[in-house]
């Protein structure tokens, strides 16, 4: 993909394309975009929305592929207001072709989501850092079970195929320090993944949580997560990874963000052991990744500004990653499990003064499980443990067509056998029909 074959319209045209196939008019303005053109319209009464020319390449399953998990998210997740919408054209395609100075373009609409970047914020508080990683905790637990033809595409920004997309790009890096730099990052990185990997979950992930594709309402939450054009079938762990390594730049204290986002993220979706210990290695390896990028977009299209708009900072991180900052980090992830081992003793602690002595606890050192799922229960640090004692084990933990029924059934009435109902008669009835005589 050459960045600088990027769709080419200005805002006049895009206004009267935006009429035409969707009968909204308003304001036009252009936005930033890395290979789409994107413009956002302000309509008297219908809201905002944004307006995308995709990139000549785009393969039209990709676009169904970011369609798909958006009306996945807006089904599974807690909040999906955090995540944009498809607007149909009038004719009820997702997407429109626009054909323009001899070239073929695919084109859609979205819902506008208002807020303020993370980028674009000062201090950052606790509560936002938390609420940013409950979030990305919800997308992703959202995502887990979703799957889509074209999710094993082959994309550059995948950390999958990273070490050979940076050592392919490390000739556009000039400067003989920072290319040393990234050399020697990427072999410590490649030998502390390479045995974790067979271990790491895969799934769907949003895989550019960036700090501009967080939006906020300048106070402590958030308010959306937009772009979902760098989606993958990846590590789970790098979602938190690569918005970790985000929101580092340009701050002086790590430990904080870190932790924050951690709590937030695993209050909702707790992650293995295995991939606490890949999080710092991920969050490096995205750093290297995302300046040998620039590197080479940089002689690709040497005049588009958003090239480069972490660059600076992001060397700046690197260069303190380098000089011990790296093993600091491990370090704040490991104190975060002990952390919860504290809590744990103090919920033990709790269980005694209040609850009765018959209701025991399993196990020299309890489990304090926070999920199930299939056979497998889960701890709150992340270990996965195959459940051979709960009586739900026949059906798996959570399984959806059992969650959806009870869903819907204590939506109606949820009560007990003293008054009559057809359910527990019939049920009954099947139940006894699969007895001996």
């Amino acid at each position: 993909m050459n960045v600088a074959d990027r769709p080419q319209c200005n805002p006049e045209e895009a206004a009267a394309f935006i009429c035409a196939h969707w009968n909204l008019s308003g304001q036009v303005e252009e936005l930033p975009g890395e290979r789409d053109c994107n413009f956002r319209i302000d309509t008297a009464r219908e809201g905002s929305f944004v307006f995308k020319i995709a990139h000549p390449t785009e393969d039209a399953n990709v676009l169904d592929l970011q369609h798909r998990t958006l009306e996945c998210l807006a089904r599974e997740s807690d909040r999906p207001s955090l995540f944009p919408q498809v607007v149909a054209a009038l004719d009820g395609a997702a997407t429109v072709v626009w054909e323009s100075r001899e070239e073929r373009f695919l084109t859609r609409l979205v819902n506008y989501l208002p807020g303020t970047p993370v980028a674009e914020c000062g201090i950052m508080s606790t509560e936002l850092l938390e609420d940013i990683g409950g979030c990305l905790g919800d997308l992703d637990r959202a995502l887990r079970r979703f799957a889509h033809p074209t999710m094993h595409r082959v994309i550059a920004w995948d950390s999958k195929y990273a070490f050979s997309t940076i050592r392919s790009r490390l000739q556009y890096i000039a400067d003989p320090h920072r290319r040393g730099l990234i050399e020697r990052a990427v072999e410590e990185i490649e030998t502390n993944l390479l045995p974790l990997l067979p271990s790491l979950p895969m799934q769907v992930i949003h895989n550019d949580v960036n700090d501009y594709n967080l939006l906020t309402d300048g106070g402590d939450r958030v308010t959306g997560i937009i772009d979902f054009g760098d989606m993958v079938h990846g590590y789970r762990v790098c979602d938190p990874a690569h918005a970790l390594a985000y929101l580092l730049l340009g701050r002086k204290s790590w430990e904080e963000i870190v932790i924050s986002v951690l709590k937030g993220y695993l209050t909702c979706f707790p992650l293995l052991v295995e991939e606490r210990a890949a999080l710092v290695d991920f969050l490096h390896l995205r750093l290297c990744l995302s300046v040998s990028m620039s590197a080479a977009q940089q002689v690709a299209d040497p005049d588009n500004p958003y090239l480069t708009i972490s660059e600076a900072p992001a060397w700046e991180a690197l260069e303190r990653l380098d000089t011990g900052e790296r093993k600091s980090l491990v370090e704040v992830v490991c104190s975060f499990t002990r952390v919860l081992q504290r809590t744990n003793l103090e919920i033990i602690a709790a269980r005694k003064k209040h609850l009765s002595g018959t209701l025991s606890v399993a196990y020299a050192e309890p489990l304090k499980i926070v999920r199930g799922e299939g056979q497998y229960l889960f701890t709150d640090q992340g270990e996965r443990y195959l459940d051979c004692v709960n009586n739900v084990c026949h059906v798996g933990h959570a399984h959806p067509q059992v969650v959806a029924a009870a869903h819907e059934q204590m939506i109606q009435l949820n009560t007990n056998t003293r008054y009559l109902h057809d359910n527990i008669v019939e049920y009954a009835q099947r139940l006894t029909a699969t007895f001996p005589a």
